[in-house]
């Protein structure tokens, strides 16, 4: 499977055949195709971008200025998957919502007549504000990420170009990373 089509289709088949056998072990399943597939992307994208980055790490080892397509390539390695998460700041603030809708829930908790019942619904409230915390955390890193490269990567400094030139060596060299 080397086109992004037959990748795509292969991953509804896939998505397809868990809705069908609707268990736990089908959902992990596809859990751990989606996390393969997003390793294969990542290196796709670097095998498509791997000459430039040469290009770019010659550039940076002999103290050449980078142009805006090094530094758009550069922002491709080392925020691109950050910058794609951030653009879905919408999608952040609807689970943000979420997240006050579930605390408005355990503040209108109260110990009534059933109390196990409400400990029960409390503790289930709570599993669902954490998994949604954790997703507002994770957007709001991966928006930070994507704003300190903003910062530093138009003006990449002579005492920061080694320390970028690891960084893309090592993501060359890697599949891990």
């Amino acid at each position: 499977m080397n086109n992004l089509k037959e990748i795509i289709e292969k991953l509804n088949e896939d998505y397809e055949q868990t809705l069908k056998q609707g268990t736990a072990e089908a959902q992990e399943r596809l859990l751990t195709i989606l996390d393969e597939l997003q390793a294969l992307i990542r290196e796709k994208i670097q095998d498509l971008t791997r000459e430039d980055m040469r290009k770019i790490i010659y550039k940076l080892k002999n103290g050449q200025e980078l142009s805006a397509h090094d530094l758009d390539q550069v922002r491709l390695w080392i925020v691109g998957d950050a910058q794609e998460y951030a653009k879905s700041e919408q999608d952040c603030q609807r689970r943000q919502s979420e997240l006050q809708d579930i605390m408005t829930d355990i503040k209108h908790l109260q110990d009534g007549e059933n109390i196990l019942a409400d400990y029960s619904r409390f503790r289930l409230l709570l599993r669902k504000a954490s998994r949604v915390l954790s997703e507002v955390f994770y957007f709001q890193q991966q928006k930070e990420r994507v704003d300190k490269f903003d910062q530093t990567g138009q003006q990449i400094s002579a005492a920061d170009r080694p320390f970028l030139i690891r960084i893309l060596e090592q993501k060359m060299n890697s599949s891990e990373f």
